[in-house]
């Protein structure tokens, strides 16, 4: 048998959140409170931050009226929270596992916020060179779909000789792209989604990429022309500056964090899990004699599971699964920590490598876990706010899915998404699908039974105007020109 090791990776998922507020740290100035709930501020960087994380923004309508309706939302967010506790909802316990969970991921957050911050530097000559990169204009298209076999299969196609107008079609339906064949026309770099333009930066004039993963979904992209010649403007970078600083100081962060996981984690503590204990563990799991076989199917760490594992085990469960410098953890312990975890976030294995890739980012999230401990992070006002936040959105949409489930459709509706071709109706003809159309009829009336409450709310539509006099929507349009899912 292979001696097992742990290779400790930085952890990406932590950095989001990080990487969009950024690290410096600012008084809150009384003109930059957008609304309020019962005299409780919502900022403008609070709101900036939430809309700027939701991928519907903008899709429907754009301007004051859409910007209105996202201040809205993250209101009933609030609303949510206040609801839940006059029901009691909060001492529910799978809410309560849910909150300690966000508990320590947002003080992992605020720990790699501490140790990152001072590291990271960026001079003005970075950012302009990121500006000359991000500024080239390209002619691109592309077909979308959200799923991977459905965009594969299309690639397959295309190299088969099929049209690539032809496929828009199927890709986009009734929409400007299916007409122009998925063309977003000429754009700078920088508009496009991240993900997207790091994939035309590979492409050659003419050529067709692989299928490309993003927040959407998955992309095939034709470069059809670029421009790299790009005159400096003053103006234009001042406007640019500061989100290509983020762009750079997110990616200096990653870097820096990989180096602080291998020095913190793994030269100060080379966790190791203890081959044998291990074994027990992956056989108990596949219930298999021979432990080296796959499983036929993903398994994830259920109570029922935990229960059954913690039986079969239940003369190991105080050996030591993992050793380090100074300590180790037992199999018990393990085992413990896992139904502490909210079920979708739960350990998903099905090959004696997944088990032993899950068992390593755990280990590593421990031992990082004490220092934040340590730091007394658990009490950050940050940390604090990041949990508020979550567990709004969480009550949020726990009130959303009781709506949903009562929502009653008319006959109208039920015809509309049923005849094909659709009939001429301007009031549906924004939805592609009835689960669309539900899920805008649920928030609505959650919204309206929400504002019932015996809360104040007020919200300054000076400011709020000014904000919407501040966004881009013409550039905002252009990087979501990604059609919703069908």
């Amino acid at each position: 048998m292979k001696k097992l090791k742990f290779i400790l990776l930085s952890y990406s998922v932590l950095f989001w959140f990080l990487l969009i507020n950024g690290c410096q740290k600012k008084s809150v100035a009384p003109q930059e409170i957008i609304a309020t709930i019962n005299g409780q501020p919502i900022t403008l960087s609070e709101f900036r931050l939430f809309y700027e994380l939701d991928p519907n923004f903008g899709i429907d309508s754009t301007g004051f009226n859409a910007l209105r309706d996202e201040l809205d939302k993250l209101i009933c967010y609030k609303l949510s929270y206040i609801k839940a506790d006059e029901d009691g909802l909060l001492q529910d316990s799978l809410l309560r596992i849910a909150r300690e969970w966000e508990l320590s991921r947002a003080m992992l957050r605020e720990l790699y916020r501490q140790v990152i911050e001072a590291k990271v530097q960026i001079s003005d000559e970075e950012v302009k060179k990121a500006f000359l990169e991000n500024s080239i204009r390209v002619h691109v298209r592309h077909l979308f779909s959200r799923d991977s076999l459905q965009i594969f299969h299309w690639g397959e196609q295309l190299k088969e000789g099929g049209s690539f107008e032809e496929l828009a079609h199927l890709a986009f339906h009734d929409t400007l792209l299916a007409r122009n064949g998925g063309d977003l026309g000429w754009v700078k770099i920088s508009e496009l989604d991240s993900q997207f333009a790091a994939a035309v930066k590979l492409l050659k004039k003419d050529e067709i990429s692989s299928p490309v993963k993003t927040k959407w979904g998955y992309h095939i992209i034709q470069l059809i022309d670029r421009v790299d010649e790009v005159t400096f403007s003053e103006d234009e970078f001042a406007k640019q500056k500061q989100l290509l600083s983020r762009k750079i100081f997110s990616r200096k962060s990653r870097e820096f964090a990989k180096d602080y996981v291998a020095e913190y984690v793994g030269k100060k503590f080379n966790p190791q899990p203890d081959p044998k204990v291990f074994q027990k563990l992956w056989r108990a799991v596949t219930r298999e004699t021979e432990a080296e076989r796959s499983l036929r199917y993903t398994v994830t760490f259920t109570n029922e599971m935990i229960k059954q594992l913690k039986w079969q085990l239940e003369e190991n469960l105080q050996e030591p699964l993992i050793t380090y410098k100074g300590g180790s953890i037992t199999l018990g312990e393990y085992l413990e920590s896992m139904s502490k975890i909210p079920m979708g976030n739960r350990p998903r294995v099905r090959t004696r490598g997944d088990l032993s890739h899950k068992l390593a980012i755990w280990v590593r999230d421990e031992l990082l876990l004490r220092e934040a401990f340590k730091r007394r992070l658990d009490r950050h006002p940050t940390v604090r706010k990041e949990v508020q936040q979550f567990m709004e959105k969480q009550l949020y949409f726990l009130y959303l899915q009781q709506v949903l489930m009562k929502i009653d459709i008319p006959q109208e509706v039920t015809d509309y998404f049923s005849e094909v071709p659709r009939p001429a109706n301007a009031a549906l003809r924004k939805f592609h699908t009835l689960q669309e159309w539900k899920w805008w009829k649920a928030e609505r009336e959650l919204m309206n039974k929400l504002k019932l409450l015996s809360v104040e709310v007020s919200i300054d539509s000076t400011l709020l105007r000014e904000e919407n006099r501040q966004i881009d929507w013409q550039s905002r349009i252009r990087l979501i020109a990604f059609p919703r899912p069908e």
